[in-house]
């Protein structure tokens, strides 16, 4: 600052005292620009129905739209004003370069009242500032995607949290200014914050003391003491922990070099959150320029020739061609129902997939279109459906010449590979799928597929009719005895080799347990204890069902070791077996997690773990899948996909055919024009969207659509049966005669007619 602008400061700091005197009531000192800083050519423009809802706009002449600088300003959240622009962007340079500027005004922490997190409301200000700007597009000679955020500390780190945000835009808002996108173009920031996480802050800056206030702790002692009780906030408001290959590149400025792990003469603003971030950053493809004394190969000296270049220059969009695409990594585990901890079931033990669920979104009501494999396969890898194409094995059959889904992915330009259990056979479509020859053991030699046995005690229970085995073993073996444990050691080593390549992967690994019959390492049986394990409390089949409602043959195939089917006995030991299979499966999930993570994947590639459909654990004397009770229908679904919601559990209703226009979507494939699905992103960006209306499945001679409340089956025999789940959740009693429910059996009877 110039000796005469000092002077200028002073005078009105004097003058604002002297009308503190005069006046009762006027206590702060307006705000006011820099000299250097021209008039703005609209001001005070409000955005909201706060006092501080208000923006600044200087518009550069042009005859075209134009850029647009956004700027946010520091102070913590606790202070200052849009009249610090200068501080952090030159804006005549920018008016100069065809750019129009905005600077805002937020609601300050004092301003949050009873919103939590508290900077929820900064952050949530500046989006919706942004959006209101983005309306104002037309009238204002503003180039909607052009844009581009500028700021300093707190400003810094919401400027960083818009760039790395998923677009908070409501398409179907009744409000213009909702419907608008929250997207930038770039950001060129001082001194910003990159992470809100107390832990990480100590452990790249040992003498860290900022952001508790962020989350209403009155000290750094008390954040990092409450840390784990407020991580998802911390994770959903932290610029790091939001970064995936589809954002803008972006430019931080500090002034002082980077020492990693040790202290620093300016904690809050260190270089360290920027040389942190530059690696989150590379990992995942984008750019991101750290600007600081000694930095080397850094283009651009300040934010100003930063954005500059970047909105008028030679740099990219957003997506980028030298971003990669995600990669998908396919999970789907064969006859697993969602009984686990993440659907709540505290019993389970399955910690890996578990912990998938916290990094995406679960979704609690998806259904398959056929309670059995084939089918259910056949239709979630064509994208259409068996209420329309019929109930068949094969792709081939249900679709004739239509694109896969990994044939779409292939088509792309991904790798595709598949191994295990993924279509029901293992030639099924193979050539028009996969880039190399699929790979499985599920009906390979005798000695090794699915239904190889391990424990000598086997041999004495086999079952005459197809010389199988027991339904159940628990050996002392390693996880790689068994085929699945084989899958995912192949599986791994091709993630190894995929990673490698320069174009993106699509891997699909598809295991076989918990599918009958029940073999897997003793270790997994050592997890439960068969005599705490609870059983099904309606062992009887519901109130008034209809005789064209039936159980699975399946356990007939196996021997029952001379123990009687549907005993006390055989329950215990049959769902002992199932929970044993489920986390035999979960530990490989867990190694296929692993090494996404030690290859450095995990951050540029798309999750999807599914089962084919439910599965009956003796509710009802019933076991396994092939009727349409919800057991069999309900199928787990869990997607993780980089810069989308995560640790949400999704309530609306979704089918399987639904995955495949949703990968396309979110890998930027065009979505073949045969697909019967609905795309589910809308519920990836917001898990409270309601979904579907209604979801169907076919079996046999019946058909049942599954609504909020409901589950309606018409049966080829003109018999009925309707639950109300929504109090009979365990569908215990048929009410599909009764009258109080004609309205509703009318209702939904004409949702199964197509």
């Amino acid at each position: 600052m110039t000796l005469k602008t000092e002077i200028q400061m002073s005078v009105r700091v004097i003058l604002s005292l002297l009308v503190v005197c005069l006046f009762v009531g006027v206590q702060v000192e307006a705000a006011v620009y820099d000299v250097s800083v021209s008039k703005p050519t609209l001001a005070e423009i409000s955005y909201g129905k706060h006092e501080r809802h208000v923006l600044d706009f200087w518009k550069a002449e042009s005859d075209s739209p134009t850029p647009l600088v956004f700027v946010i300003h520091g102070g913590g959240w606790s202070g200052g004003s849009k009249e610090r622009v200068q501080r952090f962007v030159d804006v005549q340079k920018l008016l100069d370069s065809g750019i129009s500027v905005v600077a805002i005004n937020y609601r300050l922490m004092r301003h949050v009242g009873d919103v939590t997190p508290p900077v929820k409301v900064p952050l949530h200000d500046a989006a919706r500032a942004l959006q209101f700007v983005r309306s104002k597009a037309g009238e204002w000679n503003i180039d909607k995607k052009r844009i581009g955020a500028a700021g300093g500390s707190a400003g810094a780190c919401s400027s960083l949290w818009l760039a790395y945000h998923d677009d908070m835009a409501d398409p179907k808002a009744k409000d213009p200014v909702s419907r608008e996108s929250t997207r930038l173009w770039c950001a060129a920031v001082m001194g910003p914050q990159t992470t809100l996480d107390p832990k990480q802050m100590k452990e790249w800056t040992p003498n860290s003391r900022y952001g508790g206030h962020a989350f209403g702790k009155k000290n750094f002692a008390q954040f990092l003491v409450d840390r784990e009780s407020i991580l998802p906030w911390i994770k959903e408001y932290s610029p790091y922990a939001l970064v995936s290959s589809d954002d803008p590149s972006v430019y931080l400025f500090y002034n002082a070099p980077p020492a990693i792990g040790k202290v620093q003469k300016d904690p809050t603003h260190t270089s360290n959150f920027g040389v942190m971030l530059q690696k989150r950053c590379q990992k995942v493809g984008i750019g991101c320029d750290v600007m600081y004394p000694g930095a080397k190969g850094v283009k651009h000296k300040t934010t100003t020739d930063y954005l500059v270049w970047s909105l008028k220059g030679s740099a990219a969009p957003i997506k980028k061609k030298s971003v990669k695409w995600p990669n998908v990594l396919f999970i789907a585990i064969d006859d697993l129902r969602p009984e686990l901890g993440c659907y709540g079931a505290d019993h389970i033990k399955s910690p890996n997939i578990d912990k998938l669920a916290s990094r995406g979104v679960l979704f609690n009501r998806a259904y398959c279109q056929a309670p059995h494999c084939g089918p259910s396969r056949a239709s979630l890898l064509t994208g259409v459906h068996t209420r329309n194409h019929g109930l068949v094995m094969s792709p081939k059959e249900i679709a004739p010449g239509v694109l896969t889904l990994p044939g779409a992915f292939r088509k792309a330009g991904y790798y595709t590979v598949g191994n295990g259990k993924i279509y029901h056979h293992l030639e099924d479509n193979a050539d028009k799928s996969w880039s190399e020859p699929p790979f499985s053991l599920v009906n390979g030699p005798k000695e090794n597929n699915h239904l190889t046995f391990h424990e000598k005690e086997s041999a004495n229970f086999i079952l005459a009719k197809n010389k199988r085995g027991p339904f159940f073993e628990a050996p002392d073996v390693e996880d790689n005895t068994y085929i699945d444990g084989q899958t995912c050691d192949k599986a791994i080593k091709d993630m190894r080799r995929l990673a490698k390549m320069d174009k993106p992967f699509f891997l699909a690994c598809g295991f076989v347990r918990p599918h009958l019959p029940f073999y897997a390492p003793k270790k997994y049986w050592d997890m439960y204890d068969r005599d705490k394990i609870e059983l099904a409390d309606n062992r009887y089949k519901p109130k008034n069902a209809p005789s064209s409602l039936k159980g699975s043959g399946e356990f007939g195939s196996y021997h029952k070791r001379n123990i009687q089917y549907n005993s006390t006995e055989f329950h215990k030991i049959a769902r002992h077996g199932y929970y044993a299979c489920v986390s035999y499966a979960d530990a490989l999930t867990g190694r296929l997690l692993d090494e996404l993570e030690t290859l450095g994947l995990d951050d540029n590639t798309i999750v999807v773990l599914w089962g084919d459909h439910g599965w009956n654990l003796g509710e009802h004397d019933f076991w396994s899948k092939h009727n349409l009770l919800h057991n069999s229908t309900n199928a787990p679904l869990i997607i993780s996909a980089p810069g989308f919601m995560k640790n949400v559990k999704a309530d609306g209703i979704v089918e399987l055919i639904d995955i495949y226009p949703t990968l396309c979507e979110l890998t930027g494939i065009e979505l073949p024009k045969h697909l019967e699905g609905k795309s589910m992103m809308e519920l990836l960006r917001d898990h409270k969207q309601p979904g579907k209306g209604a979801a169907f499945t076919k079996w046999r001679n019946g058909l049942v659509v599954t609504t909020k409340d409901f589950t309606y089956t018409e049966y080829g025999t003109k018999e009925r049966m309707l639950f109300d789940r929504s109090k009979d959740p365990d569908e215990n009693v048929n009410v599909a005669g009764k009258p109080e429910y004609k309205e509703t059996v009318e209702k939904l009877s004409k949702l199964l007619v197509k």
